[in-house]
């Protein structure tokens, strides 16, 4: 009897892995038991507060000293962790999802996250949309569509075999 298996130890739910990685990106992915995954979120969470001075920008914006917070943005690509942010919460609700309950059906939007990151990040060190904001978002979107359509393509191939 001891040694028989606690259901209820070893359930883990979808919505607090997608909540543990709102509080922190690799939190829900630490509480899934995906451990190397969440602290390389952690990691580069920690790095990118450190180097990016969002921290400080954030205080000046709740200051009200929006002019010095958005000099911090001015030329400073970093402002994309959103992607990173976003791609992290969604990325622990479809490893749980997908990986570890086998409900490939519930696929969420992973592509278009993971893309959003990979042009996003490029696309807002460059300034040729206007504002470094504008093209980062544009080329990250854009990216995240052709991302979210190659992972459709696969997914369906996947199906097919």
């Amino acid at each position: 009897m001891i040694n028989e298996p606690n259901e209820q130890a070893t359930y883990k739910s979808s919505i607090f892995a997608l909540i543990w990685s709102i509080a922190m990106p690799g939190l829900g992915h630490l509480y899934l038991g995906n451990k190397v995954i969440g602290i390389l979120f952690m990691a580069y969470t920690g790095i990118f507060m450190i180097f990016s001075e969002l921290n400080n920008a954030i205080f000046y914006a709740f200051a009200g000293d929006f002019q010095k917070a958005n000099s911090i943005f001015a030329e400073n690509p970093s402002i994309f962790f959103p992607a990173v942010y976003s791609f992290a919460i969604w990325h622990a609700y479809n490893y749980d999802v997908i990986v570890r309950k086998g409900r490939s059906s519930e696929y969420k939007l992973t592509g278009f996250f993971f893309g959003l990151l990979i042009g996003g990040v490029p696309g807002s060190s460059q300034k040729f949309l206007g504002t470094y904001i504008f093209t980062g978002l544009v080329v990250g979107i854009i990216a995240g569509i052709l991302f979210h359509l190659v992972e459709k393509l696969i997914v369906t191939q996947l199906k097919k075999s």
